[in-house]
């Protein structure tokens, strides 16, 4: 069974590939960015 883990990436005080490195050291397999309609946020989709 795969779990998920969402958080909202609103900050530039990480780039996109920290996050995938962190969250690959936390045992995520695939992390994907995501834009949010009409917002300035992307969400940033990791799974496990």
């Amino acid at each position: 069974m795969a779990s998920a883990s969402l958080c909202l990436a609103g900050s530039d005080a990480y780039t996109f590939s920290e996050y995938e490195k962190m969250f690959g050291n936390a045992g995520f397999v695939k992390t994907t960015l995501h834009p949010v309609p009409n917002m300035p946020q992307q969400v940033l989709l990791s799974e496990k």
